[in-house]
C-alpha cells in the first residue's frame, strides 16, 4: 500500500511511524506539515482576534500557494498516487490540497489525527 504521511517533522514519532509502516512493507512518502506565520489557528491573543478576518484571508492564500506548488509540474506531489493519506495535526491543510489529492487519487482513504 502506498501511504502519504503528512505530519510535523519536529516530533520524533513521525519518523517512527514511517519506519514502522515501511517495516510492514508499505511505501511511505513523508511530507512535513508546515505551519504558517499568519495562521490564525495558532494565535490566541486579543490583538489577533481584531484582525482575524485579515489573517484568515492571508493564511488561506499562503496555504493555497504552498499546495499549488507541491502539486504542480516538478513539485514533490506532482503525479503522486497513494492509497491512504495519514495526516497528523494538519495545520497546512486547505481545500486546494483535498481537491488536488482527490484529482490524482480518486479512491484515496483519509485518516486524520489531531
Amino acid at each position: 500500500m502506498r501511504i502519504l504521511l503528512l505530519a510535523p517533522s519536529n516530533y520524533e514519532f513521525s519518523f517512527e511511524i514511517c519506519k514502522e509502516l515501511e517495516g510492514k512493507r508499505h511505501i511511505v512518502k513523508f511530507i512535513e506539515d508546515k505551519t504558517f506565520e499568519c495562521d490564525y489557528y495558532l494565535s490566541h491573543n486579543n490583538k489577533a482576534k481584531r484582525i482575524l478576518k485579515y489573517l484568515i484571508g492571508k493564511s488561506t492564500k499562503a496555504k493555497n500557494i504552498y499546495w499549488q506548488r507541491m502539486f504542480k509540474d516538478g513539485g514533490e506531489l506532482y503525479d503522486y498516487h497513494c492509497d491512504l493519506l495519514l495526516c497528523i495535526n494538519g495545520y497546512s491543510l486547505c481545500e486546494r490540497f483535498f481537491l488536488q489529492l482527490k484529482e490524482n487519487n480518486p479512491n484515496v482513504r483519509l485518516v486524520y489525527y489531531l
